[in-house]
């Protein structure tokens, strides 16, 4: 014999729900970009500054200067995801997944493609006619025992205008929400009394010392050292052979007939010039 436990029933979900992680890509828009790349490889053509000569002769026969040529290389790289859902499967659940996973695959894609520019500001880089020499990212802005503090930002401001860089190219700061909680607790950031816009959205550093702020879990940390990043929207180039492409198609080749989401990309990306790019570290116990 059972009481009336016995026939009490479960409600199960009815929706796949993703967990916490980053969905959007925060670095979109941020840099050079290229597309429709046919090869293993392609490049960022560049030119060198110039200088006017003086004038001291009239009539004199023109005398040419060559331009002096750069050249940065991008290497595509290939990526893939792939997701499986037969009949099988269906019966044996209340749900239909097939909408949670391509959604889930193409927040792996967002992440990717912020995750191959960041990694690219710091790697060496290829240059050249042939693209066989390498060049290394400038000295980073040390961490000095502290996180992100208004000297870093200062230096990283006289790093640019020692170097030339235009000032009116918009600029982008990559850090972690540890440094992020370093600038909230900066009265030059919160107090109106130091700036002439907002600078809180929500209780969001958005934009500080003429940089766009951009708060992100895939900067490489060690030992309590975060590679933040500051760069130019010129300082670094990602290429595209294939744009990210998301494809829900059924396996007839497969038992069951599972229906395959498959997500791909063909993606490169390169530094393309050091002055436009700055590491800074960070340091957190």
């Amino acid at each position: 014999m059972g009481d009336e436990s016995t026939i009490f029933t479960i409600q199960w979900g009815d929706e796949l729900r993703p967990l916490a992680q980053q969905m959007q890509e925060k670095l979109a828009g941020t840099t050079e970009e290229k597309h429709g790349v046919v090869g293993e490889r392609t490049t960022m053509e560049q030119v060198a500054a110039r200088s006017m000569k003086r004038r001291t002769i009239r009539h004199a026969p023109v005398v040419p200067t060559d331009p002096d040529l750069r050249r940065r290389w991008i290497t595509m790289v290939d990526y893939d995801d792939y997701a499986l859902f037969d009949k099988h499967d269906q019966l044996k659940t209340l749900l239909d997944p097939k909408n949670a996973f391509n959604r889930s695959l193409i927040m792996g894609g967002n992440r990717l493609k912020d995750q191959v520019r960041i990694d690219a500001a710091i790697a060496d880089t290829y240059y050249g006619k042939d693209g066989s020499s390498t060049v290394s990212v400038a000295a980073a802005i040390a961490n000095g025992g502290v996180g992100l503090t208004q000297a870093k930002m200062r230096q990283i401001n006289e790093n640019y205008d020692t170097n030339n860089v235009d000032p009116e190219e918009k600029k982008v700061l990559v850090i972690g929400p540890k440094d992020h909680t370093d600038l909230l607790k900066l009265s030059e950031v919160v107090s109106k009394d130091f700036n002439d816009r907002p600078v809180l959205v929500e209780g969001r550093v958005k934009f500080w010392m003429g940089h766009d702020i951009v708060v992100s879990n895939l900067l490489s940390t060690t030992s309590g050292v975060t590679k933040c990043l500051s760069y130019v929207h010129s300082g670094i180039g990602i290429a595209f052979a294939m744009d990210f492409n998301l494809s829900v198609d059924q396996r007839v080749d497969l038992t069951g007939k599972p229906w395959q989401a498959a997500a791909t990309i063909s993606v490169g990306a390169a530094r393309l010039e050091e002055t436009k790019v700055q590491e800074v570290d960070t340091y957190h116990a």
